[in-house]
C-alpha cells in the first residue's frame, strides 16, 4: 500500500537535472525508490525513468494522466540488482500540470509533470512569399494563438494569413501555414503566444533567402531591363555580375529598400555576347554576404552574313539591324583585336551591305569563328569593350578544302587524276605530287580537276602523303596518300624447254640502272639498262637448267623482283645437251665397246653420235675456254680437247 496520498506527490528538480519521484512502497518487506530525469518540459521530450531497491523480476509501466506511455525498451522488468531503467516521450498535452505515474508490479508512484509550450517550423528557410508551416504544442486549448517573425526589436508582419485566427486544439496543439513576410535578409526568431499567456520564442528558427528576378528574362545587349527581388539587406547595395560570381563581369549596382526589396531599371551591358548567362546578385559584407542568381538570355543583334560557311578568302556580304543610328561600325574577326573592315548605319540603325573576305589571321579551320560588329555608340566614340557601343555577333564556319586522287596507286609515268572541292572560286591552287608542282584554277563552284602522271622523280616502293594542295590565301587540304609499287617482273611464255626463248619484262626499278637477271643461279649474259621510267624488256634463251620450277630474279643492285618459270623436259640430243656452248663447240668423239662415234655441229648429216650417256667419257673440242651447265652440273672446259666424264 502507499504511505502517502497520490495528490501529495510532486516531481522535484535537482541541480543535476535528475528528479526523484518520492514514494514508499512496501513490497516483500523492502522499500522501492522511483526517479525521473525531469519534472517540466515540452511535448515530445524524452525523459528517463529509474527504479531501484526493488525485488527481481517486477514489471514496470508508465502512464501520463490516463494514458499509457510506450516505454523503451518495450518490456521493462527489474533485474537481479533490483533496478530498471527506461525512457518515455511526453505526449501531446495542453500547457500546465499533468500526472505522471510509474507502476512497479502494479503499485503506483505518482508525481506532477509541467508541460511548457513549444513550436517547430518547416521549411526552416526560403524566400519572401514561401509557404511555411508552424506547429505548436503545449498551449491552452480553446484559446486563439498568434505567430510572428522577429529580429532584434523588429516585429515583422504575422505569418498568419490575413483574417485567419488559429484556435488551440484540445490536446494543446495548433497547426498553421503562412507565407514568409517582406523582411530583409537574415536569420529570424519565431514567436508564438496564446490568449492564456503562454508564449514561446524559437531563436534562429527561419532564414530568409534573397530572391533575384530580371524582367524580361531576355533582351539584346544595350536594352533596358527591370531588376526586382526581395529578402536583401535592408537599404543596402546589391552588386550584379554577369557570369555568376564576383570574379565575373561586373554589370551594375542596385539598392534595396527598407523592406529588402529591389525594383530598378538597368541597361544590359552592351558588350555581353549572345547566349544564356547566370546573373549573380551579391549583397551585404563578408562574412555575412548573401547571394542569389537568375538566368538571363542575351538575344543576338541581327547581323546577317551571306554565305554562312566557306574557306579562308570567301567573299561575304554583311548587313545588320538594331544598332545606333547614323554611326560608323567596325568589324572584327574572332576577337576585338583583329580588325576586319568598316561600314555605317542609316537613320534606323541598319548596317548598309558591306563586302568582306574571310581572313587567315586568327581563323580556326573546321570550326565556327566569331564575327563581331561594333558601332560607335551614342557618344560617337569607339570603345569596343566599354561605354555605350552596341555589339552584333554572328558565326561563320570556316571549312577546309578537300582533295582526292584516282587511282591511289600506280607506277612511274602512269596516269592519275587529282580532284578537289571547297576552294575559293576562281582562285589558283598549287598541287604538289611527289615534289612536282602544278597550278590549277578552281571553277566558279570552287572545284578543281587536274590530269597528270606519276612523276619520274618518285621513288618506287613508297607509300605516303604524296599529294598536297594549297592556295595563296592560306587554305590547305588534307594530304592524300599515294602508293608507288616496288619493282615487278614477268616472263612470257611462263613455260618452255631448254634453248627456248623467253621475254622478261620489268617495271618499278630505278631509272637508267643496270639490271642483272638470273635463273636458278645462272646469270643471263649481256648488259641491260632500265629506261627513263625504270622499265626494261629483254629476250633471252633458257639455259640447260634442271627441269621443273625455276626462279627468275632481276635486280638493279637496290631493289629485287622475282617470278617463276617452268622448265619442260625436252628430247635429249647432243645438240640440246651442248646448246650452252654451241658458239664455241668444234667436235665431240665417243669411244665405247670398241666403236668410235662423232658429232660435228658443222656436219650434222655425217655425225653418228646422237646422245650423251651418263657414265661414259667423251672428248669435247672447243675453240675457247668456257663452262657448260647442264641438268644442274657444271663442266669447266679449256680451249682444245677436253676429256669429260658425262653425268
Amino acid at each position: 500500500m502507499r504511505s502517502k496520498t497520490h495528490n501529495a506527490l510532486r516531481l522535484l528538480v535537482v541541480l543535476a537535472f535528475v528528479c526523484t519521484l518520492v514514494g514508499t512502497l512496501t513490497l516483500s518487506a523492502s522499500a522501492t525508490s522511483v526517479a525521473v530525469s525531469a519534472s517540466t518540459g515540452q511535448v515530445g521530450q524524452i525523459i528517463t525513468v529509474s527504479v531501484s531497491d526493488a525485488p527481481t523480476g517486477l514489471p514496470i509501466s508508465v502512464r501520463f494522466d490516463a494514458g499509457a506511455l510506450t516505454t523503451t525498451p518495450a518490456d521493462v522488468v527489474t533485474g537481479t540488482t533490483g533496478t530498471a531503467v527506461c525512457t518515455v516521450a511526453i505526449p501531446a498535452s495542453p500547457a500546465g500540470e499533468h500526472t505522471l505515474t510509474v507502476y512497479v508490479a502494479g503499485a503506483p508512484s505518482e508525481g506532477t509533470f509541467v508541460v511548457t509550450p513549444s513550436i517547430s517550423i518547416s521549411p526552416i528557410r526560403g524566400t519572401v512569399g514561401t509557404a511555411v508551416t508552424l506547429v505548436g504544442n503545449g498551449f491552452t486549448p480553446g484559446t486563439s494563438a498568434g505567430v510572428s517573425v522577429a529580429t532584434g526589436e523588429l516585429i515583422a508582419p504575422s505569418l498568419l494569413p490575413s483574417g485567419v485566427s488559429v484556435i488551440v486544439q484540445p490536446d494543446g496543439s495548433f497547426n498553421v501555414t503562412g507565407a514568409i513576410p517582406d523582411v530583409g535578409a537574415g536569420t529570424y526568431a519565431i514567436t508564438a503566444s496564446d490568449k492564456a499567456g503562454n508564449t514561446v520564442t524559437k531563436a534562429a528558427a527561419l532564414t530568409i533567402d534573397p530572391l533575384l528576378t530580371i524582367t524580361p528574362n531576355h533582351a539584346m545587349s544595350g536594352k533596358n531591363v527591370t531588376v526586382t527581388g526581395s529578402g536583401w539587406p535592408t537599404s543596402g547595395n546589391v552588386d550584379l555580375y554577369i557570369g555568376g560570381t564576383a570574379t565575373s563581369n561586373f554589370w551594375a549596382t542596385v539598392t534595396a529598400d527598407a523592406s529588402g526589396k529591389l525594383n530598378q531599371i538597368v541597361t544590359m551591358k552592351p558588350s555581353v555576347t549572345p547566349g544564356t548567362w547566370q546573373v549573380a546578385g551579391i549583397g551585404g559584407t563578408p562574412p555575412n554576404e548573401v547571394i542569389a542568381s537568375a538566368f538571363f538570355t542575351v538575344d543576338p543583334r541581327v547581323l546577317i552574313m551571306t554565305p554562312l560557311q566557306g574557306p579562308i578568302g570567301t567573299k561575304v556580304v554583311v548587313t545588320g539591324n538594331d544598332f545606333t543610328p547614323d554611326r560608323d561600325v567596325s568589324f572584327f574577326w574572332t576577337s576585338p583585336t583583329i580588325y576586319w573592315g568598316a561600314a555605317t548605319t542609316d537613320s534606323n540603325g541598319a548596317i548598309s551591305p558591306t563586302t568582306l573576305y574571310i581572313p587567315a589571321t586568327g581563323t580556326k579551320t573546321g570550326a565556327a569563328n566569331l564575327a563581331i560588329a561594333v558601332d560607335y555608340g551614342a557618344d560617337g566614340i569607339l570603345q569596343v569593350l566599354g561605354g555605350d557601343d552596341l555589339f552584333g555577333y554572328w558565326q561563320f564556319m570556316v571549312t577546309k578544302p578537300t582533295m582526292a586522287v584516282s587511282p591511289t596507286t600506280g607506277a612511274v609515268g602512269s596516269a592519275v587524276t587529282i580532284t578537289g572541292s571547297g576552294w575559293v572560286p576562281n582562285s589558283d591552287v598549287t598541287v604538289n605530287f611527289y615534289s612536282t608542282t602544278k597550278t590549277v584554277t578552281a571553277d566558279s563552284k570552287g572545284d578543281i580537276a587536274l590530269a597528270t602522271s606519276v612523276p619520274v622523280s618518285a621513288t618506287p616502293g613508297t607509300t605516303g602523303d604524296a599529294v598536297k594542295a594549297q592556295d595563296a590565301v592560306g587554305n590547305v587540304a588534307e594530304s592524300v596518300s599515294f602508293t608507288l609499287p616496288g619493282p615487278t617482273i614477268s616472263v612470257s611464255p611462263a613455260e618452255g624447254t631448254w634453248l627456248s626463248e623467253v621475254t622478261i619484262s620489268g617495271s618499278g626499278f630505278n631509272r637508267y640502272s643496270s639490271i642483272e637477271i638470273d635463273i636458278n643461279g645462272f646469270i643471263f649474259p649481256g648488259s641491260l639498262l632500265t629506261d627513263v621510267l625504270g622499265n626494261f624488256q629483254v629476250t633471252r634463251t633458257v639455259p640447260g637448267v634442271a627441269p621443273g620450277s625455276a626462279v627468275i630474279t632481276a635486280t638493279d643492285g637496290v631493289s629485287t623482283a622475282t617470278t617463276f618459270f617452268v622448265v619442260s623436259e625436252a628430247a635429249e640430243t647432243v645438240e640440246t645437251a651442248l646448246a650452252g656452248i654451241s658458239s664455241k663447240l668444234v667436235r665431240v668423239w665417243e669411244y665405247y665397246n670398241g666403236t668410235w662415234k662423232m658429232y660435228d655441229p658443222a656436219d650434222p648429216v655425217g655425225s653418228d653420235l646422237e646422245t650423251l650417256t651418263p657414265g661414259r667419257g667423251y672428248w669435247i673440242n672447243v675453240n675457247a675456254a668456257t663452262e657448260l651447265i647442264y641438268k644442274g652440273f657444271k663442266y669447266s672446259l679449256v680451249a682444245g680437247w677436253n676429256n669429260v666424264g658425262w653425268r
